[in-house]
């Protein structure tokens, strides 16, 4: 049988550095096809698929670095300083499991001129992104069909 998700179940910190980098790596090129611009990307965080998985993940989180304030019930995150390309990482992160969330993982861009960048994008008719009002955050989704990974856009 053929592996459903391209790095799941991750079992070791080798397979998780491998990941968390592919989603790294392809951010910028999701957001160059999305929007055809470059972001400062600061964040990135691997999703679980599998319970087992989500147990080792978190044991590898933690020898990064510090749990981060930016955990949340669904994701836990660590902070640390990893230059990955032109981005200088600031939390890495992994998502419990979400069957809505497939993807390898996702990552934030934060950038500084949050209205600017909504009033730009997001009154295109782009298919390829939207907000997310939240009661705790607004950000805007960057996705697209030939990637399996998401970008999200926030106030730095």
């Amino acid at each position: 049988m053929d592996k459903l998700y391209r790095f799941s179940p991750i079992a070791d910190k080798q397979t998780f550095d491998t990941a968390w980098q592919y989603i790294g790596d392809q951010l910028p090129l999701l957001a160059q096809k999305v929007i055809g611009e470059e972001l400062p990307l600061t964040t990135v965080k691997v999703f679980a698929h599998y319970p087992e998985e989500y147990d080792v993940l978190k044991t590898l989180m933690l020898d990064y670095g510090q749990q981060s304030q930016l955990s949340s019930d669904t994701s836990l995150y660590v902070d640390v300083d990893l230059q990955l390309g032109n981005s200088n990482i600031k939390a890495l992160g992994i998502r419990v499991i979400d069957p809505y969330r497939s993807q390898v993982g996702c990552g934030d861009y934060a950038i500084n001129d949050y209205k600017s960048f909504k009033e730009k994008f997001l009154l295109s008719t782009n298919p390829f992104i939207r907000e997310i009002v939240t009661p705790k955050i607004t950000m805007t989704e960057l996705w697209h069909p030939d990637f399996d990974i998401l970008g999200y856009v926030v106030k730095a």
